[in-house]
């Protein structure tokens, strides 16, 4: 007697079939036809509703009519006096946009459901409002700056220090603060970081720019290889401010990471 057909798991825990089994289709073939895709996923807990769908394409099966109500953008949500009290309760203290699709997950609804129905009930949608900058990562966005990061860099060194700042964010609170992008003119970069700020290749600034367009460079003194790329060079601020001024025709403004840019021109 052969014994049932397994169901294979493929990839690290938590991930979802990839390939579906002949025992799987066999239980596809009986249950969509007559009662659909929910009856699917009940019966199959580890198939997405997605998955479900685009099995059925596949295999030119049909859900019966009663069922179509689920099809994607026509569901029709009905609430309860248990999901009504959730949805009060979870608004009734300020929240942002991850405890609204965490409310979303519990009463098992999609998100500009649990809004519009929020709305119905008379409850104030939040805006998502960021919290108030702190002193310490004012200094912090300061310090950063100061140093001649790009506004990439500063944001991931901001969330690298535990405050959860998008790069706009950091940008807007530069310019409200007076925060000037730039320093004393003494910071530096290698040929490869200077080339991703301007918007060009790492051969442009060391095979070009230095050799023949004479940006101001000399070597780091580090003791890499020659299979390693050897030594690296070092632009300064400075060096960088007085080559633009008469090489304006090097720069395509469109690539360059304007705020970078216009830091060291104006310094």
């Amino acid at each position: 007697m052969n014994a049932p057909e397994q169901i294979l798991r493929i990839g690290d825990a938590g991930s979802k079939f990839k390939h579906w089994t002949t025992t799987e289709d066999a239980i596809f073939r009986e249950i969509y036809p007559q009662q659909g895709p929910q009856a699917v996923a009940q019966r199959l807990p580890n198939r997405t509703l997605a998955s479900i769908y685009s099995r059925a394409a596949s295999m030119g099966l049909k859900a019966p009519a009663v069922s179509r109500r689920w099809a994607p953008g026509k569901a029709k949500w009905r609430t309860t006096d248990a999901i009504d009290a959730e949805i009060r309760r979870t608004y009734q203290a300020p929240i942002g946009s991850g405890e609204v699709n965490d409310l979303a997950r519990r009463v098992m609804r999609p998100r500009w459901w649990v809004c519009k129905r929020a709305t119905t009930l008379g409850l104030i949608t939040p805006r998502f409002k960021e919290p108030p900058w702190t002193e310490a990562e004012d200094t912090r966005l300061d310090a950063l700056t100061a140093r001649g990061h790009t506004t990439s860099v500063i944001a991931r060194k901001m969330r690298e220090a535990g405050f959860n700042r998008t790069e706009t964010a950091c940008v807007v609170r530069m310019k409200r603060i007076g925060i000037a992008r730039g320093g004393d003119g003494t910071e530096a970069w290698s040929a490869t970081a200077l080339a991703k700020l301007m918007g060009v290749d790492s051969s442009t600034v060391s095979k070009r720019w230095i050799p023949l367009e004479g940006l101001p460079a000399k070597k780091r003194g580090t003791d890499r290889t020659a299979a390693q790329g050897g030594d690296e060079w070092l632009i300064t601020r400075d060096g960088l401010r007085r080559w633009l001024k008469d090489h304006a025709q090097c720069i395509d403004l469109r690539k360059v990471d304007k705020f970078f840019f216009w830091s060291v021109v104006f310094n």
